[in-house]
């Protein structure tokens, strides 16, 4: 899903949604990746929802502004450290 993060590194961010069947309202919990970026690991990990069967899992894509995950953990790292740090602190109050 995509969204408006005014104030942050681009003013868009992208991230994953996970809602469990039914119609709600449901908790959510919030996912956050490691400073790689948003990996096929997490979207498991949202999917599996572990202890939050009856909620709704939502991970934000941190490097979504400088195009998302770029394949490999090394640049994912590289890409993450050159974002702006206070702005990605935005977009991070933004996803919630």
């Amino acid at each position: 899903m995509q969204y408006p993060s005014p104030g942050g590194n681009s003013g868009t961010m992208r991230g994953y949604l996970v809602q469990p069947p039914g119609n709600g309202p449901y908790p959510t919990v919030i996912v956050f990746h490691e400073n790689r970026g948003h990996r096929s690991y997490v979207e498991d990990v949202a999917r599996a929802g572990w202890a939050w069967r009856d909620s709704s899992r939502y991970n934000a894509g941190w490097l979504a502004p400088v195009g998302g995950y770029p394949g490999n953990d090394d640049e994912g790292r590289t890409l993450q450290s050159g974002l702006d740090q206070t702005k990605l602190r935005v977009d991070m109050v933004n996803s919630a």
